[in-house]
């Protein structure tokens, strides 16, 4: 992703943090009319965000990779959060969605992306499981490994944790799958 549009991405997460809230809102909102009004804009958002692939392989498995200090790891910023957090930004752009926090997005957003509530809650339990185990490894790794702080080794997991992911991993493909036919990418 070029950094100005990652730089651009990042900063549609703002929030109020302290002082007159009404002004973070009137700036979401001011935002939000110029961001619909650039259609292009989302496509290339979506385009940037298809870079990123969930870490699975075509027949389901997990797709691991060969970072130095971390063989047969799979990074789970990259290749999961990334995937929900970039879907979940796009659509609460095109949508209005005043929400910041990538699972108040998706449900938010499950509306017009088809989803029940059920499919939408599940969507938001994949992106929690698959921080959770990131910051699981977040805080198993030394210091000194930043390159390597979110990869874990899948077959170090329990197989219903393993199956776990998999589905969550799914689940970030199958959101990719409708932001590429939604932006005909």
């Amino acid at each position: 992703m070029p950094k100005a549009l990652l730089d651009a991405a990042i900063s549609f997460d703002f929030r109020a943090l302290y002082g007159d809230a009404t002004l973070a809102i009137a700036l979401r909102e001011w935002v939000s009319a110029r961001v619909n009004r650039q259609p292009a804009f989302l496509r290339h958002m979506a385009e940037a965000a298809l870079q990123a692939r969930p870490a699975l392989n075509r027949l389901g498995g997990f797709a691991t990779g060969d970072p130095p200090n971390a063989p047969g790891t799979l990074n789970l910023k990259l290749q999961g959060a990334r995937i929900f957090i970039d879907a979940a930004r796009i659509y609460a752009l095109a949508r209005g969605v005043p929400q910041t926090n990538t699972a108040d997005r998706l449900r938010a957003v499950r509306d017009a992306l088809g989803l029940s509530e059920t499919d939408a809650a599940a969507a938001a339990e994949a992106f929690y499981l698959v921080q959770g185990l990131r910051l699981q490894s977040q805080v198993s790794r030394q210091i000194g490994e930043p390159e390597t702080a979110n990869c874990i080794a899948p077959g170090r997991l329990s197989r219903i944790s393993q199956a776990a992911l998999k589905e969550a991993l799914r689940t970030a493909k199958d959101l990719q799958s409708r932001l590429a036919l939604d932006y005909q990418l």
